[in-house]
C-alpha cells in the first residue's frame, strides 16, 4: 500500500511541474516569447497572425511604420536612417519587409555566385542606405537565359507546340515560308513577378 501511494504522489507530482491539465485554455493573443538573448535589430518569422505580436515583450512588426525613439532607443541606435528617414525627429522607420524576401548583405564579396549588382541597390524608403549596406533595395530581374526554337527542314503546318520554325539550307528567301511566332519563348508571360515557391509569414525585429 505504501508503495502504491508513493507511486501516486510522484505521478501527481510531475503532472502539475509539466502542466498536464486537461481544462487549460488554448492561448490566443499575444505570444509568449521564450528567452533567447537575440541581440535588438534581430530579424525573425513569425507564423500567427498580426494580433499575435508580442509588442509588450519588444517584438514589432516589419510593416515600414515609425515609432518614438524614446520608446525604443537602443533600435534607434542600431537602424538609424537605414530604413529610411522618418517624417519627423525623434521617430525611427521600421523596416518594411511586406512581401518582400531578405537577402544578405554582399559585404563586397566577388563572384556571380553572391549579389554582383550590390553596388547598384537603392533606398528601401527615401533618406535610406544605398548600394551595398543593411536596408537598401534591389529590383527584381530576370538573368540571362535561353529560348531555343524547334524547327524542321521544309517544314509546313503545325508543330506539337504551335507552328513548326521553317529552316532552310540556303540564304535565298522563300515566299513560300509560313510566318512564325514562337509566344512561349519571345513573349511576357502571365505572371507579373518571377518568384520561386513560397510561404507566407510576418517578419518581426527585435526593438528592445
Amino acid at each position: 500500500m505504501n508503495q502504491r501511494r508513493i507511486w501516486l504522489v510522484s505521478g501527481l507530482a510531475l503532472a502539475a511541474l509539466f502542466g498536464l491539465r486537461a481544462a487549460d485554455p488554448v492561448p490566443t493573443v499575444p505570444a509568449t516569447i521564450a528567452p533567447g538573448g537575440l541581440p535588438v535589430g534581430s530579424l525573425v518569422a513569425f507564423a500567427g497572425a498580426a494580433a499575435s505580436v508580442p509588442e509588450t515583450q519588444g517584438w514589432l512588426l516589419c510593416d515600414g511604420r515609425e515609432v518614438e525613439a524614446a520608446i525604443y532607443p537602443e533600435l534607434d541606435r542600431v537602424l538609424g536612417s537605414s530604413w529610411g528617414r522618418a517624417t519627423a525627429v525623434g521617430r525611427i522607420r521600421l523596416p518594411d519587409l511586406r512581401g518582400r524576401f531578405v537577402r544578405g548583405v554582399n559585404a563586397g564579396a566577388p563572384g556571380e555566385d553572391h549579389d554582383p549588382e550590390a553596388a547598384s541597390r537603392r533606398a528601401s524608403a527615401p533618406g535610406g542606405d544605398e548600394g551595398d549596406r543593411p536596408g537598401s533595395y534591389q529590383e527584381d530581374a530576370v538573368g540571362p537565359h535561353r529560348h531555343p526554337l524547334m524547327g524542321a527542314g521544309d517544314a509546313i503546318g503545325a508543330g506539337p507546340a504551335g507552328e513548326w520554325v521553317r529552316f532552310f539550307g540556303t540564304k535565298v528567301p522563300d515566299d513560300a515560308a509560313p510566318v512564325v511566332r514562337n509566344l512561349a519563348a519571345i513573349e511576357p508571360g502571365e505572371g507579373v513577378e518571377t518568384r520561386p515557391r513560397n510561404v507566407a509569414v510576418h517578419w518581426l525585429i527585435r526593438a528592445r
